[in-house]
């Protein structure tokens, strides 16, 4: 939007016009479509509403300004060619005021014609300026999206509202353009299924009246910082400012002048952002979020996109490992919020198997996520009343529904799992020689499990869970709880592997040490793992993103004994282990093929 330079005082109060669709095209004429030419009436009307509640201005009343229109210079030889040479005139031709440099038009009015007729207009109505654009866009869609850790199978609606305008503004007396903008806005309202929308198609346009009238404000009463300590701007609740805008600072420099020595504007250099924090009628307490040093006088003007979808700086975990974050402070646990674990479409199943086995091992898994004590784990069921009680829609703002909605449960981590494959095999061998039959019973688990940390948006870890046992005696009800047992089970550890990796507590001077893992996650004697020491942290230089420590091999340890929380171990091989180092399962051993015992097995008699 450009800066005519004028110094328009708060107690001057000017004239404005503005022209919509139906100010050229009567409505019995039906000559053009409203959305092709012009802007729409109801639009239009909102613009002048927000211009007169700014109490800048005097509105020139909308059936006088038809009246003039129609009367004096439009109406008596309305044809369909004239008023598209006069329109599109006067709205594509301006593409040339779009600078960066220039801030006002020559007085281009003597050489445009039809600028001269939209002077005249202005004259006889006895505006000082006049507004005109074309609504170039606007359209509507629904997106269903289901809510991932609902246990009551809910779905959110997504409506998302998109236009794009174009404004001109003329000053009357000069007969120059001294304001060209052109914007984009997005408005998106999410409702539960079966609730209605709060939103119609005139608030959309009230939402696209308020930026419209914020821009021509910018040129007309441009807004300034007036005030360092505090730092204030001269832009209020009459301004149609809201909490939490941002705006773009600017600060003028070398004025600009056309051959014959007239100055037609100054360059600008763009200064920072800042975000409204206590809005007032007349002026706004602000704070900086980015930029340089301030100065009074530089100019401010709303960022629409910015202002849509503010972007909130969060420290990155390292490598989302809870237990070396600063961010749990005093030792509060991370909050959890636990997903109704999904069966994919395409997923091979058991006959029978649904919505029952998955609440099982849904609610097997959170017992055990509960039990490590590690975690303040939130239920299904109060996740559910959380969305229930919350006034979801007022924190929806255009943003990624599944984010806010992670947002407004209060986790830190988001738990979400997917069943690729469950199901049983039972094979019958019948013994020779003796009257009996052998039963085999296997089954596979597969899926997988994502962490997602909330504060981020980022997903953190994505693992593959393979589940494979067979068992000589039973039946199939005993293979399908063991297989539901043993997923749950391998899921939470990779879990806390990603959260809390396993860790030494105390190193002991005859090599047994202590790690913060026992029976409450699995843990069994025999096992074997190395011990890794945690070095330097690895940076993206690009982004700037932990990818985690790089880990160097110090020792392998086998597991003594194991209490409910803790395990001690012995070092098997190697040395120098600290306190702090993580340990990570050891791979198998592979047995050479020369060395391998055959086993012989006896007859039965």
């Amino acid at each position: 939007m450009q800066d005519n330079n004028k110094d328009n005082s708060a107690g001057t109060k000017l004239t404005i016009a503005v022209i919509s669709h139906s100010d050229f095209l009567p409505d019995q004429t039906n000559i053009s479509n409203s959305t092709s030419i012009g802007l729409p009436d109801i639009l239009a009307e909102r613009i002048l509403e927000h211009l007169t509640n700014s109490k800048r201005f005097i509105p020139v009343e909308r059936k006088a300004l038809r009246k003039v229109v129609l009367e004096q210079r439009f109406g008596q030889k309305l044809k369909e060619s004239y008023v598209d040479r006069t329109l599109f005139k006067a709205i594509e031709d301006m593409e040339k005021v779009n600078s960066d440099v220039v801030a006002t038009v020559g007085n281009i009015a003597q050489r445009n014609d039809m600028l001269k007729d939209f002077q005249d207009l202005g004259s006889a109505v006895g505006a000082h300026y006049l507004v005109l654009g074309n609504l170039e866009k606007i359209s509507k869609t629904t997106e269903e999206t289901p809510i991932p850790f609902s246990n009551k199978g809910r779905t959110i609606s997504e409506n998302v509202s998109d236009a794009r305008i174009r404004l001109r503004v003329i000053d009357v007396k000069s007969g120059t353009v001294v304001g060209a903008t052109s914007f984009r806005t997005k408005v998106t309202e999410s409702i539960f299924k079966g609730r209605k929308t709060d939103t119609d198609d005139y608030s959309f346009f009230d939402h696209l009246g308020r930026l419209a009238a914020v821009k021509i404000l910018d040129v007309t009463f441009p807004a300034r910082v007036v005030s360092l300590d505090p730092l204030v701007i001269s832009r209020g609740l009459n301004d149609g400012v809201n909490e939490g805008d941002v705006y773009r600072v600017e600060r003028e420099g070398k004025e600009i002048k056309d051959t014959s020595g007239v100055v037609i504007g100054r360059i600008k250099s763009d200064v920072g952002r800042i975000e409204i924090k206590t809005p007032q009628e007349t002026m706004s307490i602000v704070k900086q979020i980015s930029g340089d040093k301030l100065l009074v006088g530089d100019l401010v003007s709303l960022d629409i996109q910015a202002s849509e979808k503010k972007a909130t700086y969060i420290p990155t975990r390292s490598g989302g490992d809870l237990s070396a974050s600063t961010q749990r402070k005093g030792g509060s646990k991370a909050t959890i919020a636990v997903g109704l674990l999904r069966v994919n479409k395409n997923a091979r199943t058991i006959d029978g198997f649904g919505r029952g086995h998955v609440n099982r091992m849904t609610d097997d898994f959170i017992i055990k996520l509960t039990n490590t004590n590690r975690f303040t784990v939130m239920e299904r069921q109060e996740i559910d009343q959380i969305i229930d009680e919350k006034d979801f829609e007022s924190v929806v703002s255009g943003n990624n529904i599944l984010d806010s909605l992670k947002e407004l449960a209060g986790a830190d981590y988001l738990i979400l799992g997917e069943i690729s494959n469950f199901y049983t095999n039972t094979q019958r061998t019948r013994v020779p020689l003796v009257d009996e039959v052998q039963v085999h019973v296997s089954g596979i688990a597969e899926g997988n499990i994502r962490i997602v940390d909330v504060h981020t948006g980022a997903v953190i870890a994505a693992d593959k869970i393979n589940i494979n046992e067979r068992i000589k005696s039973g039946d199939v009800t005993q293979m399908i709880n063991k297989l539901m047992d043993d997923y749950t089970t391998e899921a939470v550890n990779r879990i806390l592997e990603r959260l809390y990796p396993i860790k030494v507590l105390m190193v002991n001077a005859n090599g047994t040490l202590y790690i913060n893992r026992g029976d409450d996650v699995g843990m069994r004697s025999g096992l074997v793992f190395d011990v890794m020491h945690p070095g330097e942290e690895m940076i993206d230089p690009d982004t700037g993103i932990s990818f985690g420590k790089a880990e160097t091999k110090v020792a392998t340890v086998k597991i003594l004994t194991v209490e409910a929380s803790r395990s001690t171990a012995i070092i098997s091989s190697g040395g120098n282990v600290a306190i702090g180092d993580i340990l990570r399962k050891a791979a198998p051993v592979a047995i050479p093929e020369k060395e391998k015992k055959v086993v012989v097995k006896k007859p039965a008699w």
